[in-house]
């Protein structure tokens, strides 16, 4: 099809007229079946996009809305205004490329899609006191695509992080969080709902804390039955990769209270570079499954497991945890953990590190595989009991393959000849 020239009615071959003359802002190109033409049509002020003979309405805060993206202005109370009118159209929101700065935008319509277009940035206003620059507080949201620009050099707020998830069943994908003063993305049903079944997946969360405050790329304050999956996490926290900052900073983090189980599966990521762990679990029956971790101080952290009343496993399983500053896996106070199938490589310091704090009961580590640790494969230190070691392969550490110091009991040791070093000499020390 084809537009004539010029100004007032134009023709598309093969169709009646097309009428152009004088179009207004919000009007859209319709046709009008008992005129048999296409004109213009003002609509209600949504977009339509056609294809294969089907539409796909969306909301389109400049185009529709009063949102200016122009990196300046306060565009809070305009998409304020694009989620109230989208949800009366019953459509998405969409942001095309540009930057919308707001002291914080509250998403509280359930159910609702918001669509950031590539190079839509939601930039947090300087000085603000909320916990993120976007809440999302009603289930079932959508918020996909974009990025969100925490601006934390202009930050003072101990809590402000990028986006926080308050709701059940929400989905938050394909979007890059970044330079926030506090945690990239945190789900924390402590602020608001349940905090249920909520889907992370595919986001890029980095650079996220400064020098006066700990952050995570993303963190679990009170969340069960999450998933976690595929995210890319690095760069969070104090410096980053450095050995035991003064301020904390994982690329994941679960800290759900301990009175709770939480059902959380943390899959299919890959944290590198972060200040402290690339994983820390400090919640019951959480599983990470999957990941791969590369350069953090620490690897995976599991600390403060609960020793008595909920007895649900933690399962820490098939991660590959390369070229730790510290240790590569560190256990500490921790109860009902089965440590299996996990590739351990390059440690800075004991591959395995376990520590009573008071106590470390209940853990089972099969089939894993430590190497090249700079000091012993495992430590494993006063206060550990009940643990089971059987059929790993802990090769070519610096000190020995295990080491059993302090008052440790009731470890057992299954010897099968996968669990000698490769020169067969300092296999353990009791």
């Amino acid at each position: 099809m084809s537009f004539g020239g010029g100004s007032g009615s134009s023709s598309i071959a093969g169709s009646t007229d097309v009428v152009l003359s004088s179009p207004v802002n919000n009007q859209v190109l319709g046709y009008n079946s008992s005129l048999a033409k296409w004109q213009n049509q003002t609509g209600g002020g949504t977009v339509t996009f056609n294809g294969s003979g089907s539409g796909a309405n969306v909301f389109n805060v400049r185009t529709d809305g009063t949102a200016t993206g122009n990196g300046s202005t306060d565009d809070t109370a305009a998409l304020v205004s694009a989620k109230t009118s989208a949800n009366t159209l019953g459509v998405p929101v969409f942001l095309p490329k540009g930057t919308y700065v707001v002291s914080s935008l509250t998403l509280d319509v359930a159910g609702q899609v918001w669509l950031l277009d590539q190079g839509a940035v939601i930039k947090q206003k300087a000085a603000t006191t909320t916990s993120g620059a976007v809440i999302i507080s009603a289930d079932g949201i959508v918020f996909s695509g974009g990025k969100i620009d925490g601006n934390m050099a202009n930050q003072t707020y101990t809590w402000s992080g990028g986006i926080q998830v308050q709701g059940s069943k929400v989905v938050v994908s394909d979007v890059e969080v970044t330079n926030c003063f506090a945690s990239g993305i945190q789900l924390d049903g402590t602020s608001g709902p349940a905090c249920v079944g909520n889907l992370i997946t595919r986001n890029y969360c980095h650079d996220n804390g400064k020098a006066t405050n700990a952050a995570d790329g993303i963190v679990l304050t009170s969340a069960t039955y999450a998933r976690v999956t595929n995210n890319r996490c690095e760069y969070n926290g104090l410096g980053g990769g450095t050995n035991e900052p003064a301020y904390d900073g994982n690329g994941i983090q679960d800290f759900t209270p301990s009175s709770v189980v939480t059902h959380n599966l943390i899959s299919g990521n890959q944290c590198s570079y972060n200040a402290r762990r690339g994983i820390k679990i400090q919640a019951v029956g959480t599983s990470v499954i999957g990941n791969m971790l590369a350069r953090n101080s620490c690897g995976i952290g599991l600390t403060d497991l609960p020793s008595g009343g909920l007895t649900s496993e933690t399962l820490i399983s098939g991660n590959t945890i390369s070229d730790s500053y510290l240790q590569g896996l560190q256990v500490d106070n921790c109860n009902y953990v089965t440590i299996t199938g996990n590739v351990i490589i390059d440690s800075g310091s004991h591959g395995v590190g376990a520590y009573g704090s008071p106590t470390c009961n209940f853990i089972t580590f099969t089939g894993n595989t430590v190497l090249r640790s700079a000091s012993n494969g495992m430590n494993i230190v006063s206060g550990c009991a009940n643990w089971i070691i059987s059929s790993n392969q802990i090769l070519s550490s610096s000190g020995w393959g295990v080491a059993l110091d302090g008052t440790v009991s009731k470890v057992a040791i299954q010897w099968q000849s996968q669990d000698y070093l490769s020169d067969g000499t300092k296999w353990y020390r009791i």
